[in-house]
């Protein structure tokens, strides 16, 4: 039983530091956070409006080929979000995305596609989430 306390507690204090962590991180790059994610926006405005959902995911995943860190991955998947809300649907990109309900067929897929593009940031795959939301939004209509 006092192994088990130990290991709570543990478990607890790098919670505790995870969230510190965090806080600082946050305090230190929440401007610079703000200033990518509304060019972002902007930028997936202007692309989206001449493109269809393939060519936003595509351009997604150009830019993720050269971003290493929590900010540009940030940036990215603002970008992909507002560019899929903005461009022509592509039922075929679609057809092909799992549901994020089917979580291990979609991670499948999205490790995949990042994989495919040679892109080794470990958050692409994550951004890939808002092509499998915008998907499920479209289909549901």
């Amino acid at each position: 039983m006092k192994i088990f306390g130990i290991i709570v507690g543990g478990l607890a204090l790098l919670f505790i530091l995870w969230l510190a962590y965090g806080f600082i991180w946050w305090q230190n790059n929440h401007e610079e956070v703000m200033q990518v994610v509304d060019q972002a926006v902007q930028e997936g405005q202007d692309i989206g409006r001449d493109s269809s959902n393939a060519e936003c995911l595509q351009t997604y995943l150009d830019i993720m080929k050269d971003c290493h860190d929590m900010t540009c991955s940030i940036q990215n998947q603002v970008f992909l979000k507002t560019c899929l809300e903005y461009s022509d649907t592509d039922t075929n990109l679609c057809a092909a995305v799992p549901s994020q309900e089917n979580l291990i067929e979609f991670a499948k897929w999205a490790t995949k596609t990042c994989l495919d593009q040679q892109i080794e940031n470990s958050h692409c795959a994550a951004g890939l989430q808002e092509v499998a939301f915008h998907c499920g939004m479209h289909s549901s209509r």
